[in-house]
């Protein structure tokens, strides 16, 4: 099978939907198939061409509106949604236009839980039918990066960690203020996508040492973050299935998250992390996780139980493989010639 795996934009600008598009790249190639990534950022209006070029058996998009609205009329198409997608993006009659438009011509959806896809189905029940649930995998490449070292923290300082882009959505701002006096290290980990929120989040930095940002590159550096880390925070105002919030499991520390649809199904309150409600919550649960290594210590050896028993890459690269057999079967096989891009 030939996969065209569309993103948003691609590497070296770290995205979840980057992350996750590699890590399903890996496991198609690992088991025989053929996948291309196509990068929206780099091609812009070439996006079509080089898929039309391409010719692949399935057309899998990451994230409806950024990419899905574009390619929406090639057959057969996959779409995975995002927390975006499934809250900012349904909020704008615009952008909600765009979403629905992109599922409605897609012939499966990819959630990694129901509670993203409720929003949207609530807006046309219709396309429950053809969502299907994929549990995300978690994979992280190693690497022997010493963070603490190379940042100069001193040993015996409690570190937390913000792993995502700096744009509203993730909450930087917010964790910035929670922790401010805690005499804590803060580490936000993560490329600039919004400019002005960006300098916001840098003037606010510039006046408090103990906030730190880097832009992870190359990606394997976020291994030496996460071993390093003490609590990683996951401060978003709306959450597909966070990538970093699975990685810090997975390397073993306890999380503090924003309690909203995507972090919930991670995170079980007291066993695999902690989930704050409001600023005043997350400066408290803060204090806690501080103060307390053994709960720290508890907290992460559950969680990184459960992202090796549940979040297996292998277990998600079989799911997605049946949902593409099942958009191919959806088209009938002279609908799948994608139509030439020069007109006569």
């Amino acid at each position: 099978m030939e996969i065209a795996l569309v993103v948003p934009s691609w590497f070296p600008r770290i995205t979840g939907n980057a992350v996750s598009a590699r890590r399903i790249l890996t496991g198609l190639c690992s088991a025989g198939h053929q996948a291309k990534i196509v990068d929206v950022e780099t091609l812009g209006v070439y996006v079509d061409a080089v898929i039309a070029a391409y010719d692949p058996d399935v057309v899998h998009a990451f994230h409806a509106r950024r990419t899905g609205w574009l390619v929406k009329d090639r057959r057969p198409l996959v779409i995975s949604l995002t927390g975006t997608d499934c809250a900012r993006d349904l909020e704008r009659e615009d952008t909600r236009r765009e979403v629905l438009e992109a599922c409605r011509s897609a012939q499966a959806l990819v959630v990694n839980h129901r509670a993203t896809a409720e929003p949207l189905l609530a807006l046309d029940p219709s396309l429950a039918a053809k969502t299907r649930i994929v549990p995300k995998g978690v994979v992280l490449l190693e690497g022997e990066w010493a963070m603490r070292e190379t940042l100069g923290i001193p040993p015996g300082r409690v570190v937390f960690v913000l792993a995502g882009g700096l744009r509203p959505v993730k909450g930087q701002l917010a964790a910035i203020r929670a922790l401010d006096g805690l005499d804590v290290d803060l580490i936000l980990a993560g490329p600039t996508l919004s400019e002005d929120y960006g300098a916001q989040v840098r003037q606010e930095a510039l006046s408090r040492p103990w906030v730190r940002i880097m832009d992870v590159k190359p990606h394997a550096r976020m291994a030496g973050v996460f071993r390093e880390a003490d609590v990683v925070l996951n401060c978003s105002e709306s959450e597909g299935l966070s990538n970093a919030v699975l990685e810090a499991m997975y390397f073993g520390k306890p999380v503090l998250a924003h309690d909203v649809p995507g972090n919930r199904e991670l995170v079980a309150p007291g066993v695999t992390g902690l989930l704050y409600r409001d600023e005043a919550e997350l400066r408290a649960m803060s204090v806690r996780l501080r103060d307390d290594a053994a709960l720290r210590a508890t907290l992460g050896q559950a969680g990184a139980v459960r992202a090796r028993a549940q979040h297996s890459p292998e277990a998600e690269t079989r799911a997605v493989l049946e949902v593409y057999r099942e958009a191919i079967a959806a088209v009938p096989p002279r609908k799948r010639t994608l139509p030439s891009v020069i007109e006569e």
